[in-house]
């Protein structure tokens, strides 16, 4: 992820949420919204499937991966 694919399976992307402690709410059509504390994230998907970079990059910002990457590799 930290690499930023063109695209990322939703399945994927939510897996990785609920890993560092996000919850899932309700979604509305395509856009699947994410609680964290006060923090919110709204991930909109292709046909309920895909995730698009720019989304990918938000959700990678959000979660400081690169820094949490930096500090857990061996």
């Amino acid at each position: 992820m930290c690499g930023l694919p063109s695209e990322m399976r939703l399945e994927e992307l939510r897996n990785i949420l609920k890993s560092f402690g996000w919850k899932e709410g309700k979604a509305k059509g395509d856009h699947f919204n994410f609680k964290k504390g006060n923090s919110y994230i709204v991930v909109p998907a292709i046909k309920g499937r895909s995730v698009r970079r720019i989304y990918i990059k938000r959700v990678r910002d959000k979660l400081n991966l690169e820094e949490w990457y930096e500090n857990h590799k061996k």
